[in-house]
C-alpha cells in the first residue's frame, strides 16, 4: 500500500471493528498518542506505535510480517518426470525436421531405421528433451540465485 509512496502517513487500526484510518503527515513528523487522549508530534523517518489490550510481541510481529510483500520461493530443478505429455509433444514438434542420424529416414509419417523399425518420435528426441531441461534448469538457477542475492530475511532478526 505504501511501498511506492514517499508520503508519511499516520495509521490507526481498531482491531475490534477492523477499521483502518490513514492520515497523511507533513514534514517528516509522526503523531504519537501519549495514552491520555492527546497526541504529541515527533520528528521521525518512520514509527509504529501500538496501543490496545491483549497485544503481544508475537502477534504484532506476525501481523507485520503478513503486511510485507510475499517473497518468491526457490524452484526445484526439473527432470524428465516433471514434463507433461504436452511439453514433450511441443519439444518433438519443434524439432521434428531436425537432421536425422545416419541410417534413419522420415517417410512423412514415421521415422524408419534401415532395420525396418518404425516410430512416430524423432530418434534424437531424448537429446532434445535434455537440451530443453538444461535450458529450463539454467533459468531456474538464475531465478534461485536472484532470490539468494536479494532475499529478504526476517525483519525482526
Amino acid at each position: 500500500m505504501f511501498t511506492d509512496s514517499s508520503e508519511l502517513s499516520e495509521l490507526e487500526f481498531v482491531r475490534q471493528s477492523g477499521h483502518l484510518t490513514v492520515s497523511p503527515l507533513a514534514g517528516g513528523q509522526t503523531s504519537v498518542a501519549n495514552g491520555h487522549g492527546s497526541k504529541a508530534v515527533v520528528p521521525s523517518e518512520s514509527c509504529f506505535v501500538f496501543f490496545g489490550t491483549n497485544l503481544s510481541d508475537g502477534w504484532l510481529k506476525h501481523w507485520l510480517r503478513g503486511c510485507r510483500p510475499k517473497t518468491e520461493l526457490k524452484k526445484p530443478h526439473r527432470t524428465r518426470k516433471d514434463l507433461s505429455s504436452k511439453e514433450i509433444e511441443h519439444i518433438h514438434s519443434t524439432h521434428r525436421h531436425e537432421p536425422l542420424p545416419p541410417g534413419i529416414f522420415y517417410n512423412g509419417s514415421h521415422y524408419i531405421s534401415m532395420d525396418g523399425e518404425k516410430t512416430d518420435k524423432h530418434p534424437l528426441l531424448n537429446e532434445f528433451i535434455g537440451n530443453f531441461l538444461k535450458a529450463e534448469n539454467d533459468k531456474i538457477d538464475r531465478h534461485n540465485k536472484a532470490i539468494d542475492e536479494h532475499g529478504v530475511g526476517d525483519m525482526f532478526d
